[in-house]
């Protein structure tokens, strides 16, 4: 990769892009009665957005090399992971709750095509698998939080190096302490956005003329 962190910071900027329109065909699902199209179109884009921030974090990495900060290079290293095993874990379950449509394959009748499970059967599983992604977020909710103040600790470490290092790892650091309130997830965002900002400029001071 010629320039790593002006393409991370790219990544950084569609993440956002599609973080929105992500939010918006979640709400049009809701009100079109999860509409298959649109279930299918969502789910895309959410594998298309945690991947973007993998490149994204990826970036870090590589500013890390750049400045000398070890620490940061080693964060990014275990985000990317966090991120990678997150990604995984999403698919899969989104694999389920599709096999888990009253619509799919394994629940259809070979012969007639209908359902061979009640509607009070194809409910309860769909319920208890919902019961266990949330509860293997919030399991995950502690780690991320935990990363999150880590990780703003080494991109503050580039403060004299950076520009803007020293307010995103503070916002992050912030957003990490808050992370089980809605304010640290909201704060997330606009971390993102000093990121992308961070490694424009960074690619800028670093990359110029390659």
């Amino acid at each position: 990769m010629k320039k790593p962190l002006k393409v991370a910071a790219w990544c950084g900027l569609f993440f956002l892009v599609i973080s929105l329109a992500t939010t918006a065909i979640s709400i049009m699902s809701y009100f079109a009665h999860k509409s298959t199209g649109l279930t299918v179109t969502n789910l895309v884009l959410q594998i298309t957005s945690i991947s973007l921030l993998i490149v994204f974090i990826y970036g870090f990495y590589e500013l890390g090399k750049k400045t000398n900060n070890e620490f940061l290079s080693i964060m990014s290293i275990i985000g990317i992971v966090l991120l990678s095993i997150y990604l995984v874990f999403f698919m899969v379950f989104s694999l389920l709750m599709s096999l888990a449509s009253p619509n799919s394959g394994p629940f259809l009748s070979p012969g007639n095509g209908e359902s061979i499970m009640n509607p009070g059967e194809i409910i309860a599983i769909i319920t208890v698998l919902g019961i266990f992604f949330i509860f293997i977020s919030f399991l995950m909710t502690l780690p991320f939080a935990i990363y999150a103040i880590v990780f703003g600790v080494s991109i503050r470490k580039s403060k004299n190096e950076v520009e803007l290092a020293g307010a995103t790892g503070t916002l992050l650091i912030i957003s990490g302490a808050t992370y089980f309130l809605l304010i640290g997830f909201l704060l997330n965002y606009i971390v993102v956005i000093l990121g992308t900002i961070m490694l424009f400029k960074a690619s800028k001071k670093f990359e110029n003329g390659k």
